[in-house]
């Protein structure tokens, strides 16, 4: 009996430090932060020229309508069409595959793909990129469908695959997750200093269907909610993502929340609903058409962008000095939400290099909505709760 006893005894003993081992590691991937590093793309002297053409045109994007629902392989996302990830400031260091290969990528909450380019690339565009060997994974899975992404001024294309996906060496990492391996990327990219693009957006927004990093993080038990926290700093560090959890040490006061708006009938992007814009106290815009103002918090755009009816007055009214003369002590630029007022000093909706300086707003021709870029974002800490389809926003401390 003493030996059964015994027997017993060690049997559930395994078994216990098993279930312990299992929480433990389940505990400790509930909620993780991600660094995000601020880079400036663009040599001085080119900025300089972009600055100035900044002031002078307004973006006209080039979709040809929304022919499907979005996620299906006919349908378009607006919003890929306004992206220039020439000017892309806020980026993260991922890996895939087994073993890691290393990436640098855009984080988006505009979109909900994740594509690297692939070894197979010869495009100018990719020329620069670190490309993903499939042949050194061992965990790599070819998946028989092709993939293709409109932007304003090319498009990126190949073939989906699976692999295992992390943010470093030592992070969590997310099993058979699907991305595009491309093998033509436009050649704007060149000019970048990505690799790819992480797609933190809505599930409902992901091109073929794909599930995004943020919802297969969810169902392996790495997050416990499908939940994003986001900082993005004005200094060169301090910016991050937070998977799974808030910190309320990141942000002033509460965090107000607003409900996401659908998008041709369905939740599809970050989209809010918001009251005015005002300059200096007074209101100068307040009415955008029959489904109200709605602006979409986008990480993967660096403006803020809406029709040339909406920023234009906005611009009159700050008056930007191309000089710089007014870059600190400029009107305060302030985007009513609810009942809170959310303020953008001006020199955070001026761009500046050395004594040139433009606006971090931008006219774009037939938008449905406005774009609530990093010109925005770098004054909130923003909370995107996909569990409850609202964005929490406060200040930053």
């Amino acid at each position: 009996k003493a030996g059964a006893v015994s027997i017993f005894f060690r049997s559930n003993m395994r078994t216990f430090t098993a279930l312990l081992l299992l929480c433990l590691v389940t505990w400790a991937h509930s909620k993780f932060t991600w660094p995000l590093r601020r880079s400036t793309p663009r040599t001085p002297q080119e900025r300089v020229a972009y600055f100035k053409g900044l002031a002078r045109r307004a973006i006209r994007p080039t979709h040809r309508g929304y022919a499907g629902p979005l996620g299906d392989a006919h349908s378009e996302n607006p919003v890929d069409h306004l992206k220039n990830f020439e000017d892309v400031e806020y980026l993260a260091d991922i890996t895939i595959g087994d073993p890691r290969q290393k990436f640098t990528m855009v984080m988006d909450t505009g979109s909900s793909n994740l594509w690297v380019s692939g070894d197979s690339c010869t495009d100018l565009g990719c020329s620069k990129m670190h490309k993903f060997h499939p042949g050194a994974s061992k965990a790599f899975v070819k998946v028989p469908k092709a993939f293709s992404i409109q932007y304003g001024t090319g498009s990126c294309a190949g073939f989906l695959a699976a692999d295992t996906v992390s943010n470093s060496a030592d992070g969590p990492r997310i099993r058979n997750q699907t991305f595009g391996l491309a093998t033509t990327v436009a050649d704007f990219f060149v000019n970048s200093s990505i690799d790819g693009i992480w797609g933190l957006g809505l599930k409902q927004l992901a091109v073929d269907g794909v599930t995004p990093p943020l919802d297969n993080m969810y169902a392996q038990g790495i997050v416990s909610k499908r939940l994003l926290g986001i900082k993005l700093s004005s200094d060169k560090s301090g910016s991050l993502i937070d998977f799974g959890f808030v910190d309320d040490s990141k942000y002033a006061g509460d965090l107000n929340w607003y409900p996401y708006k659908r998008f041709m009938f369905q939740y599809a992007y970050y989209l809010i609903g918001f009251k005015s814009i005002d300059v200096a106290g007074e209101t100068v815009i307040s009415h955008c058409g029959l489904l109200g103002c709605q602006g979409l918090l986008d990480t993967g755009t660096s403006l803020i962008v809406g029709s040339p009816d909406q920023i234009n007055p906005i611009l009159d009214a700050l008056q930007i000095s191309e000089d710089c003369s007014n870059y600190d002590n400029g009107p305060v630029l302030t985007i009513r939400i609810g009942d809170e007022k959310y303020d953008i000093p001006s020199n955070v909706y001026t761009l500046r290099e050395g004594n040139v300086c433009a606006p971090g707003l931008q006219a774009a021709q037939g938008m449905p909505f406005m774009i609530f870029g990093d010109t925005f974002l770098r004054t909130v800490y923003a909370v995107f709760d996909n569990d409850n389809y609202r964005a929490g926003l406060a200040p930053q401390k």
